[in-house]
């Protein structure tokens, strides 16, 4: 009998050591396409400063402002569709010339991919315009923007996104004034004249446009004599 109860005990502690075991096991954590755990980087860098130049992590969108740009400060707007819980997101960002930060990032599996748009806020009359965008992501490659100050790129755990916004000074400085007469052609601009002989006074004109890019000077009315 005293063997017997022995060999219970001594089995009974051999499951409580397997079921130990058991609780203490971690699961390794999944491995993206290009080898990095879906994150990329340890929780505390989720948002927030990023490497620059740019460098495509997995779960992430960093947004750069190349170190050409003029001296000053760059607001951005970020905003997602398809995105799911667990996802994070800075709204909005100012980054100066040479520094990156990260907007937007997801850890866990999920479909689709999260469509992250970062647009470029360009203050009216800035001494700077957008010149290009250049943003790398697992589906599209590499990619150079120069028609609108925003990009879109895919996200989700395993692929990430760069986007480095470069801007270069206005090189026409009160490129909107007087002109000579008789106006002539000139690449970029319109010139409004009034012709005429024997007339008297100023001539009022207002000006009114569609289709304006960053950078673009606009008079919104002019006063001319003949």
């Amino acid at each position: 009998m005293r063997n017997t109860v022995g060999l219970r005990l001594v089995s009974a502690a051999a499951v409580m050591v397997t079921l130990a075991a058991c609780e203490k096991s971690v699961t390794a954590p999944a491995v993206g396409e290009d080898g990095m755990t879906p994150s990329g980087l340890t929780p505390a860098s989720i948002l927030g400063t990023a490497p620059y130049p740019g460098v495509k992590q997995n779960g992430h969108l960093s947004v750069c402002k190349d170190a050409s740009s003029p001296a000053g400060s760059y607001v951005y707007t970020v905003t997602a569709t398809g995105a799911i819980p667990g996802d994070e997101i800075a709204p909005t960002v100012t980054l100066t010339p040479g520094t990156c930060q990260f907007v937007y990032y997801r850890i866990v599996g999920g479909s689709p991919s999260a469509q992250v748009t970062v647009t470029e806020q360009v203050p009216a009359g800035a001494s700077y315009h957008l010149d290009r965008v250049i943003s790398v992501d697992d589906a599209n490659g590499t990619r150079t923007t120069t028609t609108t100050n925003s990009v879109t790129v895919p996200i989700n755990y395993q692929h990430g996104a760069v986007a480095t916004f470069f801007n270069a000074a206005n090189t026409q400085t009160g490129a909107l004034g007087p002109a000579a007469f008789p106006g002539t052609e000139t690449p970029g601009q319109i010139k409004v004249c009034k012709a005429g002989t024997g007339l008297t006074g100023n001539f009022n004109f207002t000006i009114t446009s569609t289709g304006i890019v960053p950078g673009d000077q606009v008079a919104s009315s002019a006063s001319l004599a003949p």
